[in-house]
């Protein structure tokens, strides 16, 4: 076969021509049909062995020193959606390379959150359906058990004498009020603490506490405008007045209204002589007429002549001013 090969005009043989070929004769000489691989390789081999150990030479350093990397297709290339994106997602993966990747990780995560609620809820369902029969189950044996052995302590209970049942009766009670007793000596001591029985102060209630200094210059509560006074109520005193051009013949006044003194015992007198003090008040109104009682000086007129009418008889002290609590008139 050598012999068919050999360029007789130039006399050189194939392995000096392959010598000098490009990849790219020795790929068509291969594909052409003309030899094999091997056939090539053994014609090298025997027609120029040291060329033929240079190459594999080369080739063994190539590869126990060069790193030998594979192509791997890119996880983004098997994405359905974003291995050959169409539309927005070939904008967004243009413009934001990374965005499979989230996108990949979102998948991820969610298919993980779907592992783990499915997952727990095959736990649950395990549980529901065997876990809680069995401890059902034993529960139920044990309740079983119990009732037993309270049967066999109650018959053996019953077969004692009366003596012996009373005995451990009182055994069981004294028991237990012993341990009673203990409990309470425990946590409340064995005699009540001392309790007073009065408020001595209302300052542990009190939201504001406010210190006082007896040398501090203060308003006497008394003289006080804020303080409560010494007032007296008198209610439903009603009366005719006189009557004028523009109200009935027979026009009325009822007020009801709060005397002021100078002190307590003039109020005290004031309750004491009340029915003298009214008929005087009374009489006052009656004295009043219709049209001056209509306008605000009228009304402080008539608390005026109230006032001068009341201390007309009054001796242990002075009406100081006269409110009216209620001024109701009838035409």
């Amino acid at each position: 076969m050598a012999d068919e090969i050999n360029d007789k005009s130039s006399g050189q043989t194939l392995a000096s021509s392959i010598k000098s070929t490009s990849s790219e004769g020795l790929g068509t000489l291969i594909e052409s049909g003309m030899m094999s691989e091997e056939e090539l390789d053994n014609l090298i081999q025997s027609e120029d062995p040291e060329f033929y150990g240079n190459v594999i030479g080369i080739a063994g350093t190539a590869v126990d020193g060069a790193e030998l990397y594979e192509y791997e297709e890119d996880e983004d290339d098997k994405d359905p959606l974003w291995g050959r994106p169409n539309g927005w997602r070939k904008v967004v993966k243009k413009i934001f390379p990374y965005a499979p990747k989230i996108a990949k990780k979102i998948k991820r995560f969610r298919e993980r959150l779907k592992w783990i609620f499915l997952s727990s809820f095959d736990i649950a369902r395990k549980i529901i359906k065997e876990e809680f029969p069995r401890l059902g189950k034993i529960l139920f044996t044990r309740l079983l058990k119990l009732r037993d052995e309270l049967q066999k302590k109650l018959k053996i209970f019953t077969a004692w004498p009366l003596k012996k049942k009373i005995g451990f009766v009182v055994v069981l009670g004294v028991g237990g009020i012993i341990t009673l007793l203990t409990f309470r000596v425990l946590t409340k001591g064995i005699l009540p603490k001392e309790e007073d029985l009065f408020i001595r102060s209302l300052e542990p209630w009190a939201q504001i506490t406010y210190v006082y200094d007896p040398n501090e210059k203060r308003e006497l509560f008394y003289e006080s405008g804020n303080a409560s006074r010494n007032l007296v109520l008198l209610n439903k005193l009603i009366a005719n007045i006189r009557p004028t051009g523009n109200s009935s013949s027979n026009p009325m006044l009822a007020i009801e209204l709060f005397l002021e003194g100078t002190s307590s015992e003039v109020m005290i007198e004031v309750k004491d002589r009340e029915p003298q003090v009214r008929d005087e008040i009374l009489r006052t109104m009656e004295a009043s007429r219709y049209v001056d009682l209509l306008d605000i000086e009228g009304k402080q007129h008539l608390s005026e002549e109230i006032r001068k009418a009341a201390n007309h008889i009054l001796t242990t002290g002075k009406i100081k001013k006269v409110f009216f609590r209620t001024f109701i008139m009838k035409p």
